[in-house]
């Protein structure tokens, strides 16, 4: 018997100062999506179809000391990676600050303004960063949609025990799918109640933003990935987001544009991968029919 489906997937964010203003400058970017519900301290994205999909995915200040990504499943599950931790339940803290920074910090220009790069980095995959600013700032007026939020969980960091124990617990409560093409990229999709107990089998616009969970075999640190639809061509967003901070991710270089976020949390990454402009018709990607035909739905284990 299948258990309860989950409600909300939460990213959980310190409630200090800096950490505030980062997740502000989020709010302004995330607010210009159709499927985002926006308030002080927390940002709410759901599918528009079909109606009452489950799980929404929640972003919140709260009294907790480093970010927490937490499934509200109804068997105890944790997970810590350094400082960042997976669980079905928040563990709050009075100490809500990082005490150590990335290192030193340098200011540098290109054509489309200001970016940053850390100098002998702590705790970091990517030194070459753009400010949430600077992505508003070029990305306003341009984003359609929210396509799939994700955590990327180092290999090196995370036994692969711990990786099938969290997929096999968020089976039993989520739909969830293998990704088609062999890669451990597995997809949770937004579902309606009979949905989740039966199969989805109506493939529509609306089914959004997935969630996707990355078995990563290159990063040291684990990662926040945000993947938006914009209405900008390949050209535009490659003039946008040029090296050393936006790139190409091997065999996606066709289908969108990555860009490394600064933050205040040393030991987690952030990107933003942009997909370029589509030509208005929805496809087996955007309706999750990929996955669920192709790829198959992840069962529990007994």
């Amino acid at each position: 018997m299948l258990k309860e489906q989950v409600r909300a997937i939460t990213m959980l964010f310190p409630d200090d100062l800096a950490s505030q203003q980062w997740l502000e400058s989020l709010a302004l970017i995330l607010k210009e999506l159709p499927d985002s519900q926006v308030a002080p301290g927390k940002i709410t994205l759901a599918a528009t179809q079909p109606d009452k999909a489950l799980p929404v995915i929640e972003l919140i200040q709260a009294p907790v000391a480093y970010p927490e990504l937490v499934f509200e499943l109804d068997q105890d599950f944790e997970l810590s990676i350094g400082d960042f931790r997976l669980s079905n339940h928040p563990v709050f803290s009075e100490k809500s600050a990082v005490p150590e920074g990335f290192g030193t910090i340098e200011r540098l220009e290109d054509n489309n303004g200001s970016y940053l790069r850390i100098k002998h980095a702590n705790k970091c995959d990517f030194k070459n960063l753009l400010a949430l600013e600077q992505l508003y700032a070029r990305l306003k007026g341009h984003l359609v949609r929210a396509d799939h939020f994700g955590v990327n969980l180092p290999v090196s960091l995370v036994d692969r025990p711990e990786w099938t124990e969290l997929l096999n617990k968020l089976a039993g409560q989520t739909n969830l799918y293998r990704y088609p093409e062999g890669f451990e990229w597995p997809f949770i999709l937004p579902a309606t109640g009979q949905e989740f107990e039966t199969e989805i089998k109506s493939f529509v616009a609306g089914r959004h933003p997935r969630f996707e969970l990355v078995y990563d075999e290159y990063l040291q640190y684990p990662l926040y990935q945000f993947a938006l639809v914009t209405d900008l061509t390949k050209g535009e967003l490659e003039k946008r987001f040029p090296a050393p901070y936006g790139m190409a991710i091997s065999g996606l270089d066709s289908i969108l544009r990555s860009v490394f976020i600064f933050h205040p949390w040393p030991g987690l990454g952030v990107r933003f991968d942009l997909y370029y402009a589509g030509d208005g018709s929805l496809d087996n990607w955007q309706s999750g029919e990929w996955l669920v035909r192709q790829g198959g739905r992840i069962s529990p284990e007994q």
